[in-house]
């Protein structure tokens, strides 16, 4: 009798065992793959505001009279030469609110590229502004006093689980931001 008593112990023990390292196991590679939703949402933002740190820094250049043509908190249009070809592009960066979603698509428009499409560079993002100062350091609304543009965009993640498969399962949610100041040179 004690011997089966041993058997029962020892396979309850194994067993146990095995429940603690599949457990392990799950959770592990459920972090590891939050971790990677996370780095690829900090590498969509980087790359937005990369280049929206390229165009605007170039606003002005190769440009005679008034450089910014929109200016307001979500669309901002100003002439530059991208390409350093001698004639000023049109640029516009500018944002669409989905009200479904709650969340706004940023758009990228340059009159040379594209065929003249503009290219959705995201829409997961919950705040995109455009804050624009003159040279007093002031606010202003005022197309021909700009000469600095702050940008402030929030992107927000829905984390899941990597073993979801029922519906209504909890999910995170992360905001990754941005907010920084460009002077373009040429104003």
């Amino acid at each position: 009798m004690t011997v089966f008593l041993d058997l029962i112990g020892s396979w309850i023990v194994r067993a146990s065992l095995i429940i603690v390292m599949l457990t392990l196991t799950l959770n592990m590679n459920n972090t590891l793959y939050r971790s990677s939703q996370q780095a690829n949402a900090k590498k969509l933002i980087a790359a937005v505001d990369s280049i929206i740190y390229s165009d605007v820094n170039e606003a002005g250049f190769n440009v005679s009279g008034v450089t910014f043509q929109t200016a307001s908190s979500t669309d901002i249009q100003f002439l530059g030469d991208l390409n350093g070809g001698g004639v000023p592009e049109t640029v516009r960066w500018y944002a669409v609110w989905d009200a479904t979603a709650k969340l706004y698509t940023l758009y990228r428009y340059v009159n040379n590229e594209n065929s003249g499409n503009p290219i959705k560079m995201g829409n997961t993002f919950s705040t995109v502004s455009f804050t624009y100062y003159d040279k007093n350091g002031n606010t202003t609304s005022t197309l021909a006093n700009i000469v600095s543009v702050r940008v402030n965009l929030v992107s927000r993640y829905v984390l899941t689980n990597a073993f979801a498969r029922t519906k209504g399962e909890t999910k995170d949610t992360m905001y990754v931001s941005t907010n920084f100041r460009i002077d373009p040179v040429n104003l």
